[in-house]
């Protein structure tokens, strides 16, 4: 039987928890295909939970960002002559408005946004359509904000 290895130095299970079962996976799989918001629940989402928190208590890792700017900046489109988006739904993913994106699925919103105003404007600017303007938001963050980034890791092969 196939085992999928856990080869990050900072999960600090013991060696029989090292590891997935490639039949442990494959019934992830059909868990989060039936019960896609109860990924936790399953022995695997569990061990995938663990391996996360993990790196996240680590004070060394690699693979956790932290957002230090001042300010940060998000953009939306919207039709010309439309009155504009108060900041409450500016602060907000919107509503009814969801497309398949890099990181979210066709009806899932994400809020998307960027440490350049430039930056924030073209990442919509690819989707405008003829009769719509781009409106930008300034942010100021409200707390310090940490997230895990896994992009260097998986390109490196699986952590699980």
């Amino acid at each position: 039987m196939k085992k999928i290895s856990n080869e990050n130095a900072e999960y600090n299970g013991n060696e029989e928890d090292e590891f997935v079962e490639e039949i442990e996976l494959m019934d992830f799989m059909d868990h989060l295909f039936r019960t896609p918001t109860l990924g936790s629940t399953h022995s695997a989402g569990k061990k995938i939970m663990e391996v996360i928190r993990n790196i996240w208590k680590s004070s060394s890792s690699p693979n956790k960002i932290g957002f230090d700017e001042d300010f940060y900046y998000h953009s939306r489109a919207r039709y010309s002559g439309v009155a504009p988006y108060v900041s409450a739904q500016m602060l907000k993913a919107p509503v009814g408005v969801t497309g398949p994106g890099r990181y979210n699925h066709p009806g899932r919103s994400h809020y998307y946004f960027a440490n350049t105003q430039h930056g924030a404007i073209e990442e919509v600017r690819k989707h405008l359509k003829n009769e719509q303007e781009i409106q930008t938001i300034k942010i100021k963050p409200v707390n310090p904000i940490v997230i895990l980034d896994l992009s260097n890791t998986m390109r490196k092969g699986s952590i699980f």
